[in-house]
């Protein structure tokens, strides 16, 4: 089992047609343990937003770091999929 994310999204800023800004709160449920992040979400599929690691249990637990999310968004033509990749600070196993 490669775990589960959870997502609370905010809205923090919609444009024109389908263009949305979101405040993104993430837990990652994985075998060990959780990771928490946070950052803003574009959800356009020409970009990958970027979120700061804010925390970590179990043997994720003092993790630090960054990770990137990519979009192929359903209401703009894609798959409805989304990648994570995580890019942990030294120190961390």
């Amino acid at each position: 089992d490669a775990g589960e994310v959870h997502i609370v999204r905010t809205i923090v800023r919609s444009g024109a047609g389908t263009e949305l800004t979101s405040l993104d709160h993430h837990v990652f449920d994985l075998p060990g343990g959780r990771i928490t992040g946070t950052g803003l979400s574009t959800r356009r599929p020409d970009l990958i937003d970027g979120f700061a690691v804010t925390g970590g249990t179990g043997e994720y637990d003092g993790v630090r770091g960054s990770y990137a999310m990519e979009h192929d968004d359903e209401t703009m033509g894609g798959s409805g999929s989304v990648r994570f990749a995580f890019r942990f600070d030294e120190g961390i196993s």
